[in-house]
């Protein structure tokens, strides 16, 4: 095989970022069609957000370790970096919740939240929404996740050097006392028993750092462990990949959170070593996941009201193979918002944001 340096993309973390964010997708628009789709694989659908943790560690450490073990790693430029590619698509979606859960009321189509619009956009703007601050989801209510996320990020750096400077051994028990110590407090939090179905991948505004920073960890750990020992691993990539996936499905549909999040290590492994291709819709649809994840429950805000008022359905009563229409839209929408806003955005913020670190005094003016 050839060997991996960091320097290209894998495909296959970018179409299984794909399937994750169709899965939350599917997970969030099920309740608007029936028959219901109650089956445990869509009701399951929350945990594609592991797979996006689990994958940002892989990621990120398969980028910077070259960085990271030369002593070129740059911790604020890479902050910088992760803002622009969180902020402009986060900033843009708020505005729009903002706009339809406070507009709509005035006009009578829908009721008004229990939270206040400049409280819901303090937390939200600051990307505190993984804090209980308010007591609940607001606005565009999937972007806790990126308040989680970037906590992970604050803490990238002590994940490198953990898993660099010490044997692989001593940081995989490290990630086991870890994730016991999160579940153990998330059961605090959430007030529930301590059992296989996770008590951490409940947690959304209510303290979800316990719910990423384990996750996070895995997925350094797995890249690392992956590229050191790639020679060896690599005639295994193919089966490895196959029975993973399997058990990622039966835990999903059995409802086994923790049996899910241990077969997501070795699928994020075998895909850094599988050197076959991917369909390239699904790679495409992995590299607009963002702004699919990002935008889905904005345009279901205006989207099934309006498909119900035009198909004179009642309320969550839409039959359900309207359902792949729902989904394409959200698709397209997540595309235009995708070549519109992420990518420009995000260069846009970038250049901003290193000015502003270089000569702040140029960017007041």
């Amino acid at each position: 095989m050839t060997p991996r340096t960091g320097g290209t993309e894998v495909t296959g973390w970018t179409a299984l970022r794909g399937i994750a964010a169709l899965w939350v997708v599917l997970f969030h628009y099920r309740d608007r069609f029936t028959p219901r789709l109650d089956s445990q694989i869509f009701t399951s659908g929350y945990l594609g957000v592991e797979l996006f943790f689990v994958l940002s560690g892989s990621v990120l450490y398969y980028v910077y370790r070259t960085e990271f073990t030369s002593g070129r790693f740059d911790y604020s430029d890479f902050l910088i970096k992760r803002l622009a590619r969180l902020y402009p698509v986060h900033l843009v979606t708020m505005v729009a919740a903002a706009a339809i859960i406070f507009g709509l009321p005035i006009v009578g189509f829908r009721e008004p939240p229990p939270y206040g619009l400049g409280e819901a956009l303090a937390v939200d703007g600051l990307m505190l929404q993984s804090f209980p601050i308010i007591g609940r989801l607001s606005l565009n209510y999937p972007s806790w996740s990126i308040s989680a996320e970037f906590l992970a990020y604050l803490i990238f750096p002590l994940c490198l050097a953990v898993v660099l400077r010490t044997t692989l051994i001593r940081a995989a028990l490290l990630a086991i006392i870890l994730f016991f110590v999160c579940e153990v407090l998330a059961t605090r939090v959430t007030g529930s028993a301590f059992d296989l179905n996770l008590a951490l991948t409940r947690l959304t505004y209510n303290y979800s750092v316990l719910r990423v920073v384990p996750e996070f960890f895995l997925g350094v750990l797995m890249a690392a462990a992956t590229l050191r020992y790639q020679a060896k691993l690599a005639p295994y990539a193919t089966p490895v990949m196959i029975v993973s996936t399997i058990g990622l499905v039966a835990s999903a549909m059995i409802g086994n959170d923790l049996l899910f999040i241990l077969c997501v290590g070795p699928l994020v492994s075998s895909l850094l070593l599988f050197q076959g291709r991917f369909p390239a819709p699904l790679v495409w649809l992995g590299r607009i996941s963002y702004s699919l994840y990002m935008s889905h429950v904005v345009v279901k805000m205006v989207l099934m009201g309006t498909m119900e008022r035009v198909g004179g359905y009642s309320d969550g009563n839409m039959p359900v193979a309207l359902m792949p229409l729902a989904v394409g839209i959200a698709i397209g929408c997540a595309a235009v918002l995708y070549y519109v806003v992420e990518k420009p955005g995000q260069r846009e913020t970038l250049r901003r944001l290193r000015l502003l670190r270089a000569d702040p005094v140029r960017v007041r003016r």
